[in-house]
């Protein structure tokens, strides 16, 4: 083997400079003069003319890839135990073939564990010493927990329910009977023969038959529930937010406004509120990129899934650990009842 061809070896086993990586086309060049040959090549400029086309494409991609790629080595070398972020990274980027952060949509690793914080998908937390401060991160599967979880609860509940059923089918009620002695005012009878009187009547209803009753009410709610949740959750006059970031160039994103109409059960056509634009200035939107939103407490809501679709409440209490809300029934035949546990995405706010 030649000197040549063997120094070119040794160079491809260890890690080369990132400038001189090209992303499009996964192309890591040596040097300068390499790079400069290959951005100039028929390839390069074909991939970057797509590129130009839909450049969000192309950046949410590589995004996701590197989110997939990154959790999936964390979860792999680190399972569920708190590590340092620097760590992982370094680790993740010791793989020749990973893809590059400055592909991404965040401009650093700082940017990228904040927002893995705020999505969920990581316990995150900055800490202060002597020696210097650090990101540290923990995987957790929150969404298998918590899905368990639920199921686990639905579960006791359909048992407890069924238990009900079954202690009042199979129980008999009598028809009580009760026997009342009229009493004289004296204390003492003044005469031996005289005659007792009788009275003979129904006795009061008795609470554990109302509270059988009110079994198989909830557990007719219940059944309700489940049979009344749907896939679209879009109706006319509720309050709802963009959180898609394809809406970001017209400056959508992050913005508030009413939805007019809907189409196809799917669609929205919304008005946007807090923007630079008319209040005229109205989009059509897909309920995926539309998220629901909440109102102060005491606020009007609107329920859009599940039991009691499409009735009105009063916004009563928020839960943020459980991401659910307590609101009470209002201008509606169930007016007064109290909904505990009702999910985020099934109330939304009411447009006044």
């Amino acid at each position: 083997m030649e000197g040549k061809a063997m120094s070119k070896r040794v160079k491809a086993k260890g890690l080369l400079k990132l400038k001189f990586y090209c992303e499009l086309c996964s192309k890591q060049c040596r040097d300068e003069n390499g790079f400069k040959c290959h951005t100039t090549s028929d390839s390069h400029l074909r991939q970057m003319q797509l590129f130009g086309e839909n450049p969000d494409k192309f950046i949410e991609e590589y995004s996701q890839k590197f989110e997939d790629s990154f959790l999936g080595h964390l979860k792999q070398s680190h399972g569920f135990s708190r590590v340092a972020a620097t760590v992982v990274y370094n680790e993740y980027i010791s793989d020749p073939y990973h893809v590059h952060m400055n592909a991404t949509k965040w401009l650093s690793l700082t940017e990228f564990v904040v927002y893995l914080g705020e999505t969920g998908k990581c316990k995150v937390d900055k800490t202060h010493s002597c020696g210097g401060s650090g990101w540290f991160i923990t995987y957790h599967n929150d969404k298998s927990k918590r899905f368990k979880s639920k199921l686990m609860e639905e579960h006791k509940h359909d048992k407890e329910i069924a238990k009900q059923i079954n202690r009042a089918t199979s129980v008999a009620v009598p028809i009580p009977m009760e026997i009342e002695i009229e009493k004289s005012v004296d204390c003492e009878l003044p005469d031996k023969h005289k005659k007792i009187a009788f009275r003979f009547g129904l006795a009061p209803p008795r609470r554990k038959e109302t509270n059988k009753m009110k079994g198989k009410e909830d557990s007719e709610e219940v059944k309700d529930t489940k049979n009344n949740r749907k896939a679209y959750w879009l109706c006319e006059g509720i309050v709802v937010k963009v959180i898609s970031k394809v809406w970001e160039e017209k400056g959508l994103y992050n913005k508030k406004g009413v939805v007019k109409k809907v189409l196809d059960n799917y669609i929205g056509e919304i008005q946007m509120l807090d923007t630079d634009t008319h209040n005229d200035h109205i989009v059509r939107i897909n309920q995926d990129q539309l998220q629901t939103v909440l109102p102060h407490i005491s606020g009007l809501v609107r329920i859009v899934n599940g039991s009691y679709c499409g009735c009105n409440a009063r916004l009563l209490d928020v839960d943020t650990f459980n991401f659910c809300a307590k609101v009470q029934l209002d201008k509606c035949i169930y007016q007064g009842r109290v909904l505990h546990k009702v999910a985020y995405e099934d109330i939304c706010k009411l447009a006044v």
